[in-house]
């Protein structure tokens, strides 16, 4: 996750690059460009150019592999909406009002999602936590799954700044 980004375009990619600044890119899957819309303007085939600044923060983590980011994800569905992730994905249209529907409805291996659904996603989890960490019980990986938890408040409120989380 980044916050305070820069979209660029265009001649100004070509620009920035010539005058030695560094710029990066992010993927719009074609499926949940909604979740970047705030830079629908700056797309181009599929990705956007970016600068960071001197204010930008950062925050990296690594959420392990795609079965691990579901399995994380159905816990996440059972205990906060008390059915399994297949069901809500199965079932769209009757979850989209409820909290975490915007964090498990998301690519799970490519993709962004800009600021405004990250503030959505951050409050979800800053206004569950207690819940979820009540639901895990005393699984053997309630302790991975907590810090996976705090690792996605920090991308999340860290992007809501006008910025990004980047799934690769």
């Amino acid at each position: 996750a980044v916050s305070k980004i820069t979209p660029t375009l265009g001649e100004e990619d070509l620009l920035l690059d010539s005058i030695g600044l560094d710029t990066e890119k992010f993927y719009v899957h074609p499926h949940f460009a909604a979740k970047v819309q705030e830079y629908k303007d700056y797309v181009d085939d599929n990705t956007v150019t970016f600068m960071t600044g001197d204010e930008s923060e950062q925050h990296s983590f690594r959420v392990g592999s795609y079965s691990t980011h579901n399995q994380f994800k159905n816990k996440i569905a059972k205990v906060m909406l008390g059915v399994s992730l297949e069901t809500v994905l199965d079932n769209l249209k009757d979850f989209k009002d409820q909290p975490f529907f915007q964090f498990l409805d998301m690519s799970d291996c490519n993709g962004t999602i800009g600021p405004g659904e990250s503030k959505i996603i951050a409050g979800d989890f800053i206004n569950n936590k207690n819940k979820f960490s009540e639901g895990l019980g005393d699984e053997e990986e309630a302790k991975w799954m907590m810090q996976t938890y705090e690792d996605w408040i920090t991308a999340f409120t860290t992007a809501a700044q006008d910025g990004i989380v980047m799934f690769h």
